[in-house]
């Protein structure tokens, strides 16, 4: 299916709201028209990768070690386009972001005829439609573009289809008619109630009113099990469909996991080592470090840790991997808590992205035990998969979709810098403030 570029889009936004299986509004550069896609899944990411003839490049790459390891997988990519920040260099400008035109079915503004996006009039190399007969009308070379139809389906198992016109239209099965093909949706009145769909081959019509109804799909086919952001045959599916609208807030629930970058990782020699970090600490000796360093590593490292030469570098790697140990608990907010808690003593720590400086607490505040300035954070977000109808757990407990087809080894992510404040209550304080504040209460009673 040839490519056309539709638009642009941030980095965060992909991960955040716009990951693989959401569905994004485009305006077509060239004509202005409307063009609907479903993000693609992870697997078209890795291929294009794969025909840049780069598909294993670090430089898309980065890890958070503790969130990896939480997450079951080996490192992180990048959204793959232009990077948020100006400077960053870790994503291909070459590399897009794919979409699959979704829905299918469109609608022309003028005559109401709706039909599949292949039945339209289209340009080469123009991802919009249009309506032959209505654009007949007007001057020169003006055309009338069709638009993405408003009604989809969904469910609660994550799947995604376009609204089945035919069998809502012919639900009494009209003199046999199998027209699947071209319909209009009328509008006689307000509201849904004055939408009526129409088939201009049996005459039959049937008012719109009641597709939003938990039941009103009962007397046809199921769920299809379509996943249109991926490749491949549909899923079996026995939940019922629903009808939503194409721009729904409760059509895409994007499910994250997050985790602050702390000491040692933090740190720029860790950072530099990167994902091979975890590689070093799955070696058994010093000397077997010392020799995956000299074979993968030395050639990438920084320039300023290998001026130290190998042995300074073994020396440090070693104190991290010590460090490493005892900072990681396995929960990832703990040790994130308990390393601000570690500033009391400090005074201030400066280590690479995680920048901490203790301030005075202000006289009068004895309920607050430690007052922190956050010079500089970094937080990484990573999409694991996503619901649709309902967040998680939801009631009964709602499917999650994944990103791709099979399970990956990464999964998108991204990098948030930040700075704020961190204050600790004082416990002890905080009890004898409630004590007195419960007899104040009573007397006042």
């Amino acid at each position: 299916m040839p490519r056309k570029e539709l638009g642009k889009i941030r980095q965060s936004a992909v991960v955040m709201n716009y990951g693989p299986g959401a569905i994004i509004d485009f305006r077509e550069p060239g004509t202005g028209a409307s063009v609907s896609v479903v993000s693609a899944g992870l697997e078209s990411w890795e291929n294009q990768a794969a025909s840049d003839g780069d598909a294993s490049s670090n430089l898309r790459r980065f890890t958070e070690h503790r969130l990896k390891a939480k997450l079951k997988v080996d490192y992180f990519r990048l959204p793959p386009i232009a990077p948020d920040n100006k400077g960053d260099d870790r994503a291909d400008p070459y590399i897009t972001l794919l979409g699959v035109r979704f829905p299918k079915w469109l609608m022309c503004p003028t005559c109401n005829t709706i039909k599949p996006a292949q039945r339209w009039g289209q340009d080469p190399g123009n991802a919009s439609r249009y309506c032959d007969k209505c654009s007949q009308n007007l001057p020169g070379n003006n055309k009338v573009y069709v638009i993405p139809t408003r009604f989809i389906v969904s469910c609660r198992n994550g799947h995604l289809d376009d609204f089945p016109w035919a069998e809502w239209v012919h639900h009494k099965n009209k003199a046999g008619c199998n027209n699947r093909r071209e319909f209009r949706l009328e509008n006689k009145g307000p509201g849904l109630a004055g939408l009526e769909l129409f088939c201009p081959k049996c005459n039959a019509r049937r008012s719109m009113d009641g597709i939003f109804r938990k039941e009103a799909f009962d007397n046809m086919s199921g769920c299809s099990g379509a996943r249109p952001w991926l490749h491949g045959d549909n899923e079996s599916c026995n939940s019922k469909p629903r009808a939503m609208q194409r721009g729904a807030s409760n059509l895409y629930f994007p499910q994250m996991e997050s985790a602050l970058v702390i000491p040692p990782w933090s740190e720029d020699i860790v950072k530099s080592i990167g994902f091979r970090w975890e590689d070093l600490k799955n070696t058994e000796t010093v000397e077997d470090r010392r020799k995956y360093i000299e074979k993968y590593l030395w050639d990438e490292l920084d320039p300023k840790f290998k001026s130290r030469g190998i042995d300074d570098l073994l020396t440090a790697i070693e104190n991290k991997l010590g460090i490493s140990k005892n900072a990681d608990t396995g929960n990832l907010r703990w040790d994130e808590y308990r390393q601000f808690l570690l500033c009391k003593t400090s005074g201030y720590q400066l280590k690479g992205d995680f920048e901490v400086r203790a301030e005075d607490v202000p006289n009068g505040l004895s309920h607050i035990s430690q007052l922190l300035r956050i010079v500089s954070l970094k937080e990484v977000r990573a999409l694991t998969s996503f619901t649709r109808v309902e967040p998680p757990p939801g009631h009964p407990t709602v499917k999650k979709q994944y990103l791709g087809r099979y399970p990956k080894r990464w999964l998108p992510a991204i990098e948030v810098k930040g700075e704020g404040i961190f204050i600790s209550i004082n416990e002890v304080r905080l009890k004898e403030w409630e004590k007195q504040k419960d007899v104040i209460d009573r007397v006042g009673g």
